[in-house]
């Protein structure tokens, strides 16, 4: 295993996503001034088998070699190198699971640089500024992960916050692209509710209440949880599985009826 090789890797392809993010969103971006990436990059023990940027400071787990040295004793890993989660077509809406990551991670017989690399654009727009955390705003980054990926030909997996990824995409159908953009690189609520105010109070109130529905469900049925070990990835998939944001789509289609939006 050798861990400084794969953080030289990284570090080359973040320096890639970066300028294509800094291209894309020139106004919202929010990168430390000097910032050296071989001091900010960290492969250790984190207690999760999933990468995080925290502080500004990427986190990938050991736990990843881990899981996937047990995935590789299990006849038939890799029997697919080729195999892919979605087509140009369905990259950023379909019916993807956490199940189908795990999947594809056997069936490609993904090595730990391949599993960073494939979730790597997702956490580099957090780098960049675009907000996470609780529900909704993990959905609008994917949402934005998904959408670059497509634009610029680059990798994702397509399985990240696959639920609240699709909220992320009806609200991007109600407000617009542009409003979500600032939504997802906003700092604060205030900054939040300044760019809503701006379509309507009852905008403000509406994502306000939906974004707290949201949370409840997703941290008392899952993210409160750690998904540590080669087990990690089934517990967390059986976790996430739990999740209903059925009172989630209740309040979107009622805004839609009193705002006349058709679905």
């Amino acid at each position: 295993m050798n861990t400084d090789s794969i953080k030289n890797n990284l570090i080359c392809e973040i320096e890639k996503l970066v300028e294509i993010i800094k291209k894309e969103y020139p106004n919202l971006v929010d990168i430390p001034h000097n910032y050296d990436l071989r001091e900010r990059v960290h492969i250790e023990e984190t207690g999760t088998i999933s990468l995080f940027v925290r502080n500004k400071n990427f986190y990938f787990p050991l736990d990843a070699f881990k899981v996937l040295k047990a995935f590789k004793k299990i006849p038939g890993f890799g029997m697919m190198k080729n195999h892919k989660t979605c087509t140009e077509e369905n990259m950023i809406i379909n019916n993807n699971t956490y199940i189908t990551y795990i999947k594809h991670a056997f069936l490609k017989g993904l090595t730990p640089e391949e599993y960073f690399k494939e979730i790597l654009l997702h956490e580099t727009l957090h780098f960049c500024g675009s907000g996470g955390g609780n529900a909704l705003r993990e959905g609008i980054n994917e949402l934005k992960t998904r959408q670059l990926a497509k634009k610029y030909g680059l990798l994702t997996s397509s399985c990240g916050y696959p639920k609240e990824t699709k909220i992320a995409y009806e609200l991007e159908e109600i407000f617009g692209e542009d409003i979500i953009n600032r939504i997802s690189f906003s700092k604060s609520q205030r900054e939040i509710k300044e760019i809503l105010d701006s379509v309507s109070p009852e905008a403000t109130s509406f994502f306000m209440d939906l974004e707290k529905t949201m949370e409840k469900e997703f941290h008392n049925k899952y993210m409160k949880y750690k998904f540590p070990g080669a087990t990690g990835p089934f517990k967390k998939t059986k976790k996430y599985n739990t999740i209903d944001y059925t009172e989630a789509y209740a309040m979107i289609d009622e805004y839609k009826r009193n705002h006349k939006i058709s679905k």
